[in-house]
């Protein structure tokens, strides 16, 4: 950033323009930067023309705008997650998500047999519906999801043999991911990214359900497994409500993941553990972890005035 000589008069304005700023709008430093750089240039460029300091100073502030209307401005075309995603790319997204949600939704529902997977499947319900809304929470977790979707469906199909519906999933899961994917820098933010992780996190922990069967193991495992789990869900929520709660949550379930697995080795003997999943296991773990550092960091320090929610 630009040294203005360290104006006493300049730096305090600063100051309290960022500081406006805080209390109005979520903004992320990087951003706040880039404000304080405009503010700064517009002074140089004023007090050059002739203009006294306190006026120079007063006219750059009133040309970058009300801090008040500047923080509007960043809600309706941002969040701590990233830009908002158009209306084009969001609603396509859903419209080759939704049909194969719907369908394996109902299927699920009239098995009646697998309660787990009809619970993972309203999630995804849920997620695509805040992707219609262009939710930039919901775009991070859907960047997440599809790469394991799609790599799931390709496993389905060397097992079980290529289809119809295995080629139809593969083309909405790529196409989707074609239309959320970030292509352009700060699409997503860090605060996107770190939600973002909670995805291979939850992966992890539907591994260690999977493996840590109440059949094979005594109620140490299972338990550490769903406690992983609800760990990384109550985590997810944290992260959008961008609550340091939630990153303490996620960094406890990383930590329940990383030790399920040893103790269902004592119980039942690494070869009832695959490679593939140990490495799920693994990568859960520390995306969670990641996860949680981020979230941490990322959080707002203090909570906003209510004056400043309702503006």
């Amino acid at each position: 950033m630009m040294n203005d000589g360290n104006d006493p008069d300049l730096e305090a304005t600063i100051a309290r323009y960022r500081e406006e700023l805080r209390a109005e709008a979520d903004l992320a430093r990087g951003d706040l930067d880039e404000l304080e750089d405009h503010l700064r240039d517009l002074t140089t460029e004023l007090r050059e023309r002739g203009l006294p300091t306190g006026v120079a100073i007063a006219e750059a502030a009133r040309r970058l705008g009300d801090p008040r209307e500047l923080a509007r401005e960043h809600a309706r075309v941002s969040s701590p997650f990233g830009p908002t995603l158009s209306r084009a790319r969001a609603w396509s997204a859903v419209a080759l998500l939704a049909p194969l949600t719907i369908y394996a939704l109902i299927g699920a529902a009239v098995a009646a047999d697998h309660p787990p997977e009809i619970f993972e499947l309203v999630l995804g319900s849920l997620l695509i519906g805040g992707l219609a809304l262009r939710k930039a929470w919901a775009r991070a977790l859907v960047v997440g999801v599809l790469p394991f979707l799609f790599a799931w469906s390709i496993y389905r199909a060397f097992d079980w043999g290529w289809s119809g519906i295995i080629a139809l999933r593969l083309a909405s899961y790529g196409g989707a991911f074609a239309f959320v994917v970030p292509w352009r820098r700060r699409e997503l933010s860090l605060s996107g990214f770190g939600l973002m992780l909670l995805v291979p996190a939850h992966v992890g922990t539907i591994a260690l359900m999977v493996l840590a069967q109440p059949e094979r193991f005594d109620a140490v495992a299972p338990s550490l497994a769903w406690l992983a789990y609800l760990g990384v869900f109550s985590g997810a929520v944290g992260a959008i409500l961008r609550q340091r709660w939630g990153a303490l949550v996620s960094a406890g379930s990383a930590i329940t993941l990383a030790a399920g697995p040893f103790f269902a080795l004592n119980d039942f003997g690494a070869r009832a553990f695959p490679g593939t999943v140990m490495a799920l296991i693994s990568l859960g773990a520390l995306a969670g972890a990641g996860s949680a550092i981020i979230g941490w960091h990322t959080a707002p320090a203090r909570r906003r005035t209510a004056h400043a929610l309702t503006a």
